[in-house]
């Protein structure tokens, strides 16, 4: 209501200067008890000339009233709505006693801002936390993956030593076969050759050798047992490593 009274107060006191002009000008609207005409008299039949030349001022008091009030602006009443966009305030004028109604919608407005925006903010924050989230899940995910594919290297790198370790032995254990083989050859023709020389001996014609011939075979014999006992040793222990 201030607001509107102060918006029209340029004109109001414009209207009220006219109109107190046209008061001024214009006599007083009740005539004097020495002009009413007595009820007893008659009017005079000869007005004056002046009277009847000039126009009658309450005319022109009420004409210039007219215009006055068509001049003015209609005002409104102060408890209707102003729009806020032809609400101008002069600067230092108190803004927060004003307009009770639109500072009511618009804090009804921004507090719906606000909470919007405070709703925006938790959303944005639960989703970072829920991306954070993820985020650690699925490093925790790539770091096992690493190990399970370090473990897995690992075992197959020991593998393939092991592998290899046993193919050289098993290399080994060929080559080791393949030569006591060709021992147990020579030792089985030894040994017939030493079986034919000993039933030459047992033979009648063996009895008119010497006795040096005796010694050398004695001692060819001993030699031939020394000699099969360890081949005999070394078949053993390949047959039980294979």
């Amino acid at each position: 209501m201030a607001a509107a009274a102060q918006m029209h107060s340029p004109l109001s006191r414009a209207g009220a200067s006219v109109i107190k002009e046209c008061v001024q000008d214009s006599p007083s609207p009740a005539p004097s008890l020495e002009e009413t005409p007595r009820p007893g008299s008659q009017p005079s039949s000869h007005p004056s000339s002046s009277v009847s030349s000039s126009p009658n001022p309450h005319t022109q008091s009420h004409e210039r009233l007219d215009e006055a009030q068509l001049a003015l602006p209609i005002q409104k009443p102060g408890f209707e709505k102003l729009p806020l966009g032809t609400q101008t305030l002069p600067p230092g004028f108190p803004a927060p006693f004003l307009f009770a109604d639109g500072l009511s919608s618009v804090e009804t407005l921004l507090t719906n801002i606000q909470g919007l925006l405070k709703v925006a903010v938790d959303n944005a924050r639960v989703q970072d936390k829920q991306v954070q989230q993820e985020r650690k899940e699925l490093k925790m995910e790539l770091y096992r993956e690493r190990e399970m594919r370090e473990s897995l290297e690992r075992q197959l790198t020991s593998e393939l030593h092991s592998r290899a370790t046993i193919q050289k032995r098993l290399k080994k254990e060929k080559k080791s076969k393949r030569k006591l083989q060709e021992a147990l050859e020579f030792e089985s023709k030894r040994r017939e050759q030493v079986e034919q020389a000993l039933k030459q001996a047992t033979s009648p014609e063996s009895l008119r050798m010497s006795l040096n011939d005796k010694k050398q075979l004695l001692t060819f014999y001993k030699i031939h047992i020394h000699l099969s006992a360890p081949i005999k040793c070394a078949l053993n222990f390949s047959v039980l490593s294979s």
